[in-house]
Parts: C-alpha cells; sequence; structure tokens
C-alpha cells in the first residue's frame, strides 16, 4: 500500500491511497470465488476473463494464497481453486497478509538515523496510527462482505457531502429547466431541414412554430413577433435592424447584447432575474442596477 504527498499542502484524497496490484488483484479473485453459487473449484482462467486480470500474475499470487491455507486447489479437468472455509470466516487482511501486502504508511527503515526507536521523525506517530487503522479495517471486513457490497463507513469517519453548488455565470451558460431538457431533446430526434416541403421538413417546422407559440403565450405577444436566431451576434445585428422604441434585454445578459442595445435610438430596460432552484444548485436572486 502506498499514500501520496504525505506532506503535502492538499489534504489526502481517497485515490491518493490504494493498494498494490498484487494486494488488489488478490482481493479481487478471492472475492470472485467467494461470489460463485457453488462450491466447485473455479479455474484461474474464468477468475482471470470475467474480472480482466491477468493469468500469470494471478497464478503467482494464488501461490501464497495456498501456503496460507485461504483455498483449496482442484487438479484435473474441473480443476482450480476454491475457498478452504466460509467467505464469511475470511477478512480482506488475511488475504492481505497472505500475498504480504503492506499496510503501514511510514517511510522510515529500520536503520534510517532520521527516525529511531528512541527519537522518532515529527510525523512517524501519524502514519504509524493510520496504518494500524488501515489494519484494522481491512481485518474487520470478510470476504462475503465484499460480495454484499456491506462495507461500513466506520462511526469515526465521516461521510464527505457533495459541495452545494451555487450558480453565478448566466452569461453565457445556464442550467436548462427540465421541461427545456427535455424539449431540446426531443427536438433533436428531428432531422428535418424547416425550410424544405417534404414531410420531414414539414414536421420541423412544427416544433419550431410550436416553440413560437409557447413563447408569445408566455409574454402575451404575437406569434409573428418572436424571432429566432442562431446566437448572441444575429441576435444583435437583427435587433439593430429594426425600428423599435423600446428594446427588453435581461440584466444578466453578455455585455455584446447589451452594448448591442444601449447603441440602438431605443429605450433599454433591463429585466430583473431570479435564479431558478434546480437539482444539486443553490437559489440566489441576482440585483440588478438601474439601466
Amino acid at each position: 500500500m502506498r499514500i501520496s504527498s504525505p506532506l503535502g499542502v492538499a489534504p489526502v484524497r481517497e485515490s491518493d491511497v490504494e493498494l498494490t496490484t498484487k494486494g488488489r488483484y488478490a482481493v479481487t479473485a478471492m472475492a470472485d470465488i467467494a461470489g460463485q453459487d457453488d462450491a466447485s473449484a473455479v479455474p484461474l482462467s474464468q477468475i482471470a476473463e470475467r474480472q480482466s486480470l491477468p493469468l500469470a500474475y494471478l497464478e503467482q499470487i494464488f501461490v501464497g494464497l495456498r501456503r496460507a491455507g485461504l483455498v483449496e486447489s482442484a487438479r484435473g479437468r474441473s480443476g482450480g481453486y476454491r475457498l478452504s472455509r466460509p467467505a464469511c470466516n475470511i477478512s480482506v487482511g488475511a488475504v492481505m497478509l497472505a500475498v504480504d501486502e503492506d499496510t503501514h504508511f511510514t517511510r522510515c527503515a529500520e536503520n534510517d538515523p532520521r527516525c529511531t526507536r528512541e527519537t522518532p521523525c515529527l510525523t512517524h506517530g501519524l502514519w504509524r496510527g493510520l496504518g494500524q487503522v488501515t489494519k484494522a479495517f481491512f481485518n474487520s471486513i470478510s470476504l462475503a462482505d465484499v460480495v454484499a457490497g456491506k462495507i461500513p463507513l466506520g462511526p469515526d469517519v465521516p461521510a464527505v457531502a457533495e459541495p452545494q453548488r451555487i450558480y453565478f455565470d448566466y452569461n453565457a451558460t445556464a442550467p436548462l429547466w427540465p421541461e427545456a431538457h427535455n424539449a431540446m431533446i426531443a427536438a433533436l430526434d428531428v432531422t428535418g431541414n424547416p425550410s424544405s416541403v417534404h414531410s420531414e421538413g414539414r414536421k420541423a417546422r412544427g416544433v419550431i412554430e410550436a416553440a413560437r407559440l409557447s413563447i408569445a403565450r408566455l409574454i402575451n405577444s404575437k406569434p409573428s413577433e418572436i424571432v429566432f436566431t442562431s446566437g448572441a451576434t444575429e441576435a444583435n445585428a437583427w435587433v439593430m435592424a429594426q425600428p423599435f422604441d423600446t428594446i427588453f434585454v435581461a440584466g444578466v445578459e453578455h455585455d455584446s447584447v447589451l452594448a448591442a442595445a444601449h447603441a440602438c435610438n431605443a429605450e433599454v430596460v433591463l429585466l430583473g432575474m431570479s435564479v431558478i432552484p434546480m437539482a444539486g444548485c443553490a437559489s440566489k436572486r441576482l440585483p440588478l442596477s438601474a439601466c
């Protein structure tokens, strides 16, 4: 087992502490055997195929597992390995011990003058304690627990909550309402050109006109007054070409849109906007300054 950058500034992440290949393969292979429905011997070739493990490496690992008395070998056409006792009586710690998996985290050697029994190094106790806790945890988990997915988190290990997301950037991209997301996914299945007169084109045109009518009803306008553009640049150019007396713009719009609106000889009205609470996001009202 190894731990990355024990004296680094960044906190230790879950991926920074991991078993060696030998330890991981041994536990995976033993759990595979434990997960079989019958007690017949399991060929290593089947384990290697199911778990995507190298067969030659498994053969070496099972030498140590058999010497430790954790598995029994069977020869012949139905040859392979079976557990020597029930999976609930074989701990993960025993498996790792059988393949010489190391669970201590100190990098101090016995002849290291920087860390001795009389004068241990500054962090020796920390990593030694972590090794002891790790070993106790592995010894408390059986192969049956692994197969059943019943791995206790432990009373002293708090669950890591997902950070609450607060979305501030509404200039370029914004989270979609679920209704809008579903409508876009459905529209993507329509591949026709809305300008064409064939059946696929008429279907695509119908999707656009339905959206136009929906928006018109939402803002109490006429469908003919709703114009779709491909992006902000096209929208800017279209708006500046129209003889509008008043232009309504969202106050959180990008400067490219706001600048174009202010360049017109029209009254510009900034619309207030509240962030809609969405899954995984915090609700936040954005104040707007006067135009």
